[in-house]
């Protein structure tokens, strides 16, 4: 089982380097380690309906579980929809107003010549459902979904998928809601077109149930948001409803996929569709099983994925807005049409606003670029740009009747649109509330917060899948920037140098051994050897923030092999000390600091490495990159300090008028502090 590449993968591609790699290369002894893994992991059932998957996607019975259609009988639905009492959300008549409608205006004429806007970021010529916009391939619409791989030459398929969310309707209703300018003939002519160039269980469209239940979230949002609209006919009704019946019928047929092989925002986003869907088409012969399934799925799913201190088992900022977005529009959705949601749900609900809130930096509202980010926002309700977190928690914090502690702003449109009316428990003073030490030790989140800055430090171990290999990274914010950064995600699909980099420790701000990550990767989003010991505490005393943590890693060099890191942020002034040691590495061991700048950093700041007997460390650069959209990256430069000897003590302070210089005297007493 073992393909050895060398040049033949060089004259390729990357793209199709990285397929071949993916699809043929594992040896024995990562198949099998693979096996024991998931099986140790997962359990023993997951594993032998993940190969049973594996088997009926590739002998060709799941095409007898999911037919094609080439006709779609298509029933009369137009008559129970207009007699429905269901509601979708309440929304808002007036109120709330934008400033500016000129970035709005933008994005209506990108898409009235064909262009779409990727991941929140990037504008590409799209003129169908298939086409890849960066490589140019088009994937096969005839083909059954269960012959299309996710990983292939053609590009990532994230890009097909992003279009077919329909997450850009909401700049159409936006617009329109606010010009008058009526939209619903534009946005109904895409879902038509949809429809009509994505026969059912055919084409890469159909692969992901995921992708589905979005998608269909975002039709019933447009269908009640346009329900009196003329553009709306009887014919119209009845397509649209047939086709979001096909998609929820694949949904549920396929559930256990999610539930008991990925069990994370795949499941949440899953059975919130068949709870909304239930709820909204009771006419439906299996509305009633899909309402209450989907909705007990949820509300157990979230009690499973969000820990009791509000963090989320996926170990990514980005991952957990997209879990407290369905949270929100679960909870406004049952509330509306009276279903009663239940009390601890909402508790985690809180939590998560509360978390993600003290990870935010106060002036931007953006949050540690932490854990994979592929692009994902559902619901975009207003003009704030991606990286800027306060839409989703304002409007979360609304809905359950809470204080974000933000000041008012253009991030309150979600909440209005949802809620329908403008949050009236905005407070604006924040400082009081997040200063200070904040531990969070079932993820084992540490952050500490001053009135300028931000020191966040991610130390814990594993009980469900990790997302990189990151443990003891530093995320550190002043006045508004993001000084030392995380390095993103970029693509899922890449070339292998690219993932190592992005999933890796090297994009991370912490310590290396031999040029080897905290765990061993494994194939596609897997790691080996999870990091189960790890320990953090965080405290304050009169001059100080302390953070001092530990873990042990780096399995593949030895067993034992303890990294320690001590973080102590001074109170009065912009000033770091980062001790970092590593004991019971074995001997020769090459020890490498990695730190991630901002571009400009050292225009401001200064950043000196020190070895235990306080004898400077000089510093290698090395081009690095810098993915704060997923499918973009921009050049970035990162600084590596190697040394022999297992302790490195890192200065980080702003600059002053006067000549910058570093006090080394006690550098050694650092390491008791």
């Amino acid at each position: 089982m073992t393909i050895t590449f060398s040049r033949e993968c060089d004259r390729k591609s990357p793209y199709n380097c990285f397929l071949i790699q993916q699809t043929h290369t594992l040896s024995m002894r990562i198949f099998l380690k693979w096996l024991f893994h998931t099986a140790s992991t997962e359990g023993i059932q997951p594993l032998l309906f993940r190969l049973w998957y594996i088997f009926c996607c590739r002998s060709g019975l799941m095409r007898l579980r999911f037919p094609h259609k080439n006709y779609t009988a298509i029933r009369n639905f137009a008559h129970h929809w207009q007699h429905t009492s269901s509601v979708f959300f309440d929304f808002p008549e007036s109120g709330f107003s934008l400033e500016d409608v000129t970035p709005l205006k933008k994005k209506m004429e990108g898409y009235r010549q064909g262009k779409f806007l990727y991941f929140q970021k990037i504008w590409y010529l799209s003129q169908d459902w298939h086409g890849h916009p960066v490589t140019g391939s088009e994937f096969d619409r005839d083909i059954h979904w269960s012959g299309i791989r996710d990983i292939s030459a053609q590009g990532d398929i994230k890009y097909i998928w992003e279009k077919s969310r329909f997450s850009f309707i909401y700049d159409f209703i936006r617009y329109g809601h606010y010009t008058g300018e009526d939209t619903a003939k534009e946005v109904f002519s895409l879902i038509d077109d949809w429809i009509r160039e994505n026969p059912v269980n055919r084409g890469p469209n159909w692969m992901c149930s995921q992708e589905i239940s979005i998608r269909v979230l975002n039709w019933f949002f447009v269908l009640f948001y346009f329900r009196n609209s003329p553009v709306l006919t009887d014919h119209r009704v009845n397509i649209i409803l047939q086709s979001i019946t096909d998609q929820m019928q694949h949904v549920w047929s396929n559930r256990r996929f999610a539930r008991y092989l990925v069990r994370n925002n795949h499941v949440l986003s899953e059975s919130l569709a068949l709870y909304v869907t239930g709820v909204l088409m009771p006419f439906l012969p299996e509305s009633n099983r899909w309402e209450k399934e989907g909705k007990a799925t949820f509300e157990n799913e979230i009690m499973h994925q969000i820990y009791e201190d509000g963090t989320y088992l996926q170990f990514s900022m980005n991952y957990h807005r997209m879990a407290l977005q369905l949270l929100s529009w679960h909870i406004q959705f049952s509330k509306i049409n009276n279903r009663a949601v239940r009390a601890e749900v909402k508790e985690r609900a809180g939590s998560s606003v509360r978390f993600l809130r003290h990870c935010m930096d106060e002036q931007t509202g953006r949050l540690p670029n932490y854990g994979h980010n592929d692009g994902t926002l559902l619901f975009p309700f207003s003009d704030c740009d991606y990286t800027d977190f306060r839409p989703q928690i304002a409007a979360a914090a609304a809905v359950l009747g809470i204080s974000a502690d933000l000041e008012k702003g253009k991030w309150e449109e979600e909440a209005v649109w949802i809620t329908g009316k403008v949050p009236d428990h905005v407070k604006v003073s924040v400082q009081p509330e997040t200063e200070g030490c904040h531990v969070f030790r079932d993820s084992g989140y540490y952050v500490m917060k001053q009135a300028d800055t931000m020191t966040f430090v991610r130390c814990g171990s594993y009980k469900h899948r990790p997302a990189q290999a990151d443990n003891l990274h530093v995320d550190l914010w002043a006045d508004g920037e993001n000084i030392m950064r995380d390095g993103g995600s970029f693509l899922y699909n890449s070339d292998p140098e690219t993932l190592q980099y992005f999933m890796g420790t090297p994009s991370h701000n912490t310590v290396m051994l031999n040029n080897e990550h905290q765990m061993e990767k494994g194939p596609r989003f897997v790691w080996f050897d999870w990091i189960k010991y790890a320990s953090g505490e965080c405290y304050e005393d009169r001059e100080h923030t302390v953070f001092n943590g530990k873990y042990e890693g780096f399995r593949s060099l030895g067993k034992g092999i303890i990294h320690s890191r001590k973080v102590i942020k001074s109170k009065d002034r912009m000033h770091w000390k980062i001790i970092d040691e590593i004991k019971n590495a074995p001997q020769g061991t090459l020890y490498q600091l990695t730190w991630h700048p901002m571009s400009g950093f050292f225009d401001k700041y200064a950043l000196s490495v020190f070895s235990e007997n306080g004898e400077m460390i000089g510093p290698q650069f090395f081009d690095a990159w810098f993915s704060p959209y997923y499918g973009f990256k921009e050049p970035a430069q990162s600084v590596r300090f190697s040394a022999l000897s297992a302790v490195f003590i890192s200065v980080i302070e702003k600059k002053t008028k006067n000549a910058h210089t570093v006090d080394v005297t006690s550098i050694r007493d650092t390491l008791t502090l």
